[in-house]
């Protein structure tokens, strides 16, 4: 997120109710596009595209927003296939791929963890959603978190 973040870079703003700004940042100029870094717009798109049946692979039209599950939240449970989907932004990009987590995160290894100890009783799915522009692959950056990233085992 840090590469967007700098002087003189554009972003785009929608109003918000009377906070301390007055504004939320949804998306940054990346090259002649924009990325979009808003997580909330991110899921309501996604929320969308199950309720259309846009994703022919995942039935889901009847499914429960943040579901908790053992010490975490969910962010999708999918009752026709007892599935759950816990989206994550793909927010970083170098060069032509995108990669997740930008930082260490320990929401991401105890997510991750709560997921797999259910895979005997559900299906889980973690699902990226790359909103930058002209990425063409997704990678996970084990430079920024060796353990969601997959290269070491969870200190648990």
């Amino acid at each position: 997120m840090k590469e967007y973040m700098v002087n003189d870079r554009k972003a785009y703003c929608i109003r918000i109710k009377p906070r301390k700004t007055g504004y939320r940042i949804f998306a940054v100029k990346d090259g002649k596009d924009a990325a979009l870094i808003d997580t909330q717009l991110q899921m309501r798109a996604f929320e969308k595209c199950l309720e259309l049946k846009a994703i022919p692979w995942l039935d889901c039209m009847n499914f429960k927003r943040n579901q908790r599950v053992n010490g975490s939240v969910i962010d999708i449970f999918c009752s026709v296939q007892s599935l759950f989907i816990w989206k994550l932004s793909a927010a970083m990009r170098i060069g032509d791929t995108a990669m997740y987590p930008d930082c260490p995160t320990q929401r991401g290894r105890r997510h991750v963890m709560e997921l797999v100890k259910v895979c005997g009783k559900y299906t889980t799915c973690i699902l990226f959603i790359a909103a930058v522009p002209e990425v063409k692959a997704l990678r996970p950056n084990r430079e920024a978190d060796p353990v969601v990233g997959g290269t070491s085992p969870s200190s648990d």
